[in-house]
Order: C-alpha cells, then structure tokens, then sequence
C-alpha cells in the first residue's frame, strides 16, 4: 500500500477538537505500518491565512482549495459548533462538488456532514453530532435519504 492522501477541509469556526482527533488517529495508524505506506493527511482551506477555531486557535491549510486541484484517497469535513446555521461557503462547496465525488472514500467529522451533504453525499446514510441530528434529517430527507444516524457518548 502506497501513503494514501486524506484531504481534512478546515473553515473558520472549525471545531478544533474536528481536526486533531482525525489527524491524531492517522498519525497514530502510521507506526503501525510498513515505511512508505499509511496516510498523509493535507489540511485544505480557501486560502493559506490562518482560520480561527471556534475556541479561537489559529490553523494554517497546507493547501488551499486552488492548489488542491485533484483526486485525494479520502475528503474529510471538519465540524464546528456555527455550522448547522451557516449558510454554504461557496468556496468550500465549489471545491467538494468538483473533488469530493472523485475521493475513493468521503465523510465528515461531527457537523461538518452540513457541508458535506448537499454538496456530495445525496441519497446517502449521514451521522452528525446527536444535537444536530434532528436538523440535518429535515436537510436531507428532501435530497433522498429517509435514514439518518446520530452519534453519541456516554460518560460515567
């Protein structure tokens, strides 16, 4: 198996927990394997300015969506507590239309399936965050899905 590219999308407001938990469990599933082979996870943004996180770290994209103009293994949409309510980026759509369909594998990481969703993901099965989940239900049952699945925890 060759390094396989996983292109994690980040926006300002981005969950930061949304982009080092998935960039933590690749970096971690890379000891595991031969030299060579694993993940090289790529951060995509708009531009290459710093995007403030929603508890207001600052993040750098490796590329921006310009540079990023071609297949990735895997797209992944990182969260944010804003957007459930967020009207679409069209930068971010524009680049999800084009590049996401062409990744062997897509998701998104908590909320970030409200920008994955109508840009990618029709007639599919999607999971967000349990508080959201009655939302994205309402968005995408008209796109052809009468399934929705919402992630929990429990603690204690």
């Amino acid at each position: 198996m060759a390094k396989r590219d996983i292109a994690l999308i980040i926006h300002d407001g981005v969950q930061a927990l949304d982009v080092a938990g998935p960039l933590d469990v690749f970096s971690t599933a890379n000891m595991f394997v031969a030299d060579g082979d694993g993940y090289n996870c790529l951060l995509i943004g708009e531009g290459k300015s710093p995007v403030r996180t929603s508890n207001g770290m600052l993040l750098m994209a490796h590329l921006s969506f310009d540079e990023a103009c071609r297949p990735f293994h895997t797209v992944l949409v990182a969260g944010g507590p804003a957007l459930p309510d967020a009207a679409a980026d069209d930068a971010t759509s524009e680049w999800l239309r084009r590049w996401g369909n062409r990744a062997e594998r897509y998701g998104s990481i908590c909320t970030g399936a409200f920008a994955l969703v109508m840009r990618v993901a029709r007639r599919r099965t999607a999971a967000t965050h349990w508080q959201s989940a009655g939302k994205l239900a309402a968005m995408f049952r008209p796109l052809g899905s009468s399934t929705i699945a919402s992630t929990s925890a429990m603690i204690g």
